[in-house]
């Protein structure tokens, strides 16, 4: 699916519709805050190598578009965008970021000049408001705008991430589900604890709570010290009163993760056409690290189409409307379990799963995230790419699309756009060899000091 094709989906095929996109990563929370969870939630400490993540929005949204960002984007970054062929979107940007604790939702709406911009687009044409994630910000957002909003409504967002939900339609559909139970007690704990272990004696379990991303609300058991510490967990959540939303289940030895992303729309429900992206993920220990896209007519894109339409049609049946994208795996032993979780929102993967008018029509693409010395520029990065840098005139070559700085670590994302999947593993150690050398740098220069 091209750019194009998704902003039609959007807008309807409106030619003259302006889109307003922003990153607002974190407020997702929203969610399920009114609900205990089984551990005490962690915010990170470093947002601002968070929201800086807000740059990956300038490879999907295009020049007729309007972008919220924190500040302006970096030099480098534009220039790499640009360099693709791509035009950059028109940056809108709040006028007080204080000290960055504050998501870019509530900075819109902190900002009456901000508002009444976007209210200024809408006065003029057809405008719709295209946030990551949709909550009652958002919303309050689009009514003070007049602006639509594109997505679920945020009640609708926060069913379909529930990952105890997504379990129920998985069963419903009759889907491949992990063995498992819905627990709301320690009682029920022990309960699917009998029952997983009965069934498979010795396997690994995993607990999930009903929400959390990136690993965080994740708690592997594979021993008997781990079940004891869960065990006084929910203890001390019980003799407090509290009770929490949760799953226990088998754990899997994973071959591959997938990742398949959906609009759900009245013309893809009529044409049954809800599948616009699937990418073979790369996770370590819960947290994305990147994702190589598969082409339409792979082997693993037939496979997902089938589920992708039985689950659009469930979702388009329950009023969901907009963007989702659906994690999945297959073990080792080859089972394909469609659903893990749904995520009722944009994804780090959206904003570049539109890249086919970019590249070459049958060139391989792969994005990575790297988190690496807070000390190391991006120009220094910049500089040691040299011929590996993106050619313009091949189609060929590494792109950084996203640099953010946090107190201590900083953020990186790259695309790697090469002829084949070999080619991407080749450049991409030879990318990452770069990075380790300017990590040795500052370790060494710390050692000096």
């Amino acid at each position: 699916m091209t750019r194009n094709d998704l902003r039609g989906l959007i807008t309807d095929n409106s030619k003259d519709a302006a889109l307003v996109w922003w990153f607002n990563v974190g407020l997702d929370i929203d969610w399920d805050r009114e609900k205990s969870g089984f551990f005490p939630r962690i915010e990170t400490s470093d947002k601002a190598a968070v929201f800086g993540m807000e740059q990956i929005m300038l490879m999907l949204a295009d020049e007729n578009d309007f972008v919220v960002m924190r500040r302006q984007p970096d030099e480098l970054i534009c220039g790499n965008v640009k360099r693709t062929g791509k035009g950059l979107p028109k940056i809108l940007t709040p006028f007080d970021v204080g000290i960055g604790q504050k998501t870019i939702s509530e900075l819109i709406l902190s900002d009456g000049e901000l508002l009444a911009a976007i209210g200024g687009i809408a006065k003029k044409t057809k405008t719709y408001l295209v946030p990551y994630a949709i909550t009652r910000h958002e919303a309050k957002i689009a009514e003070l705008t007049g602006a639509e909003l594109f997505g679920p409504c945020h009640e609708r967002a926060s069913w379909a991430n529930s990952k105890i939900n997504a379990r129920n339609i998985s069963k419903e559909l009759k889907f491949d589900t992990a063995f498992g139970m819905e627990c709301h007690s320690k009682e029920d704990l022990c309960i699917a604890f009998d029952m997983i272990q009965n069934e498979y004696p010795g396997t690994a379990m995993v607990l999930k709570e009903e929400y959390g991303a990136s690993g965080k609300g994740l708690f592997l058991i594979k021993g008997r010290q781990d079940w004891d510490s869960l065990m006084h967990r929910a203890g001390k959540l019980e003799k407090n009163g509290s009770k929490f939303n949760a799953i226990l289940e088998k754990w899997h030895c994973v071959r591959e993760n997938i990742n398949y992303q959906l609009m759900i729309s009245d013309s893809a429900y009529l044409q049954k056409n809800y599948l616009f992206a699937v990418s073979r993920q790369e996770i370590k220990d819960g947290v994305y690290k990147g994702s190589i896209f598969l082409k339409s007519d792979s082997e693993m894109y037939g496979l997902y189409k089938p589920y992708a339409v039985l689950l659009g049609d469930y979702l388009y049946g329950r009023g969901y409307r907009g963007i989702c994208n659906v994690d999945s795996i297959i073990t080792e032993d080859g089972l394909t379990v469609p659903i893990i979780e749904i995520n009722g929102r944009l994804s780090l993967s959206t904003y570049i799963s539109c890249l086919s008018e970019i590249f070459c029509q049958d060139m391989a693409i792969a994005s990575a995230y790297y988190d690496i010395n807070g000390k190391i520029e991006l120009s220094e990065i910049d500089g040691a790419i040299g011929r590996c840098k993106y050619d313009e005139k091949s189609k060929t070559g590494t792109v950084v699309y996203s640099f953010s700085t946090g107190a201590k670590r900083n953020r990186l994302f790259v695309l790697f756009a090469y002829l084949s999947e070999g080619n991407i593993n080749e450049k991409k150690l030879e990318f990452e060899n770069i990075l380790e050398n300017l990590e040795l740098k500052y370790a060494a220069n710390r050692g000096k000091s």
